[in-house]
């Protein structure tokens, strides 16, 4: 491969680590009354804005009355399209789900996220962030660490109803509202757990999409108490992201064995 291309691909691949491109998933409607309805996928720098089909993940429909079906997608270039069957009234959750390994040594004092660069020089700036394979030797101490990432909505036909179990999540989310009742200005208070314990001080990073060019941007950070627990409130209509993540780590302390990526779309009315 072109050493300029390669370094190019490892340049945007540094910037997708820094939270561009991220994974969704969306119905078409959240609220839809036929009995199939779309869903889309993607991976998107702006919320809602796929710009790359999701690639990885492997999705499931959990219908009003608990059943758990998979769901194949379509990738066009730019976004993943789904169709689920809506026989049933009620409310269904759309599941994503991926996990990988990731490997890192121990420069100096800090921790660096191994890289295979096929050869190709890392920029000055890259180089506080990641190491080459090629630079790596015996006297480094290595691990890995692996990556659960999961993207999540919510769609109702009817009426909203109870949302069923899902078996083998790592993550799971209590709502104090159900997520197809969110109301604007209304607080909500989400309860996060990691294998059944409280997810302390995870980072949350709620985004709205933008209704026209000139609207501005609306992004909230919070972080969640060692309850597991984050107040959250929509200051006006619309659709909106929420980003879960594990709690961010200086580079000076060894990764945590297992770190968790949780990405909502959510619809709040008026």
């Amino acid at each position: 491969m072109n050493k300029t291309l390669l370094t190019a691909l490892i340049m945007g691949l540094f910037s997708t680590l820094a939270n561009a491109h991220a994974p969704y998933t969306a119905p078409v409607s959240f609220n839809v009354t036929g009995g199939h309805s779309a869903v889309l996928a993607g991976f998107a720098d702006a919320p809602f804005d796929s710009e790359v089909a999701i690639r990885g993940f492997e999705f499931k429909v959990i219908t009003p009355s608990g059943a758990t079906k998979s769901l194949n997608l379509t990738n066009t270039q730019t976004v993943s399209v789904g169709d689920i069957e809506t026989t049933e009234a009620g409310t269904y959750q759309i599941l994503g789900q991926r996990e990988a390994a990731i490997k890192y040594a121990k420069v100096g004092q800090r921790w660096l996220r191994i890289l295979d660069t096929k050869g190709a020089a890392l920029a000055p700036a890259q180089k506080n962030h990641f190491i080459a394979e090629s630079e790596l030797t015996n006297k480094m101490q290595q691990m890995s660490v692996m990556r659960f990432d999961e993207v999540r909505s919510y769609f109702s036909k009817q009426n909203d109803s109870d949302l069923m179990p899902v078996a083998e999540e790592n993550v799971n989310l209590k709502y104090s509202v159900h997520p197809r009742k969110l109301r604007q200005s209304v607080p909500l208070t989400l309860t996060v757990t990691v294998n059944k314990q409280p997810a302390q001080h995870f980072k949350a990073v709620l985004e709205k999409q933008k209704a026209s060019a000139d609207e501005q941007e609306l992004k909230i950070e919070t972080t969640a108490n060692a309850r597991g627990e984050l107040q959250l409130q929509f200051p006006v209509a619309g659709n909106y992201i929420l980003t879960l993540t594990s709690p961010e780590l200086d580079a000076k302390q060894k990764p945590e064995a297992n770190t968790y990526r949780t990405i909502v779309s959510l619809n709040v009315q008026p």
